[in-house]
């Protein structure tokens, strides 16, 4: 049984696809104008606050509909472990 031998092809050739990708030169593009960088700035600024809002008033309105629970079962609601039925309907 023989070894298996690659053929022998020159190194310049084997990687020359790569060479070339190296050597290419970056795409210049042209910058946006300084209005359109300040308006992606506030846009993005206001996307940001609407989140934080949204979030605010989610956890402002699962607070004030846990409230009637809380001044049942205080606070030890959280801690607790034991389930107490209400017999109110």
């Amino acid at each position: 049984m023989q070894a298996f031998e690659a053929p022998a092809v020159p190194m310049s050739t084997t990687f020359s696809a790569a060479a070339n990708v190296a050597d290419r030169q970056p795409v210049h593009r042209t910058s946006a104008a300084p209005w359109q960088d300040a308006l992606f700035r506030q846009l993005t600024r206001l996307s940001a606050a609407l989140v934080l809002a949204l979030l605010l008033s989610i956890i402002v309105a699962l607070g004030y509909a846990a409230l009637p629970a809380l001044q049942k079962f205080g606070p030890g609601f959280f801690v607790t472990n034991g389930w107490h039925r209400s017999t109110e309907p």
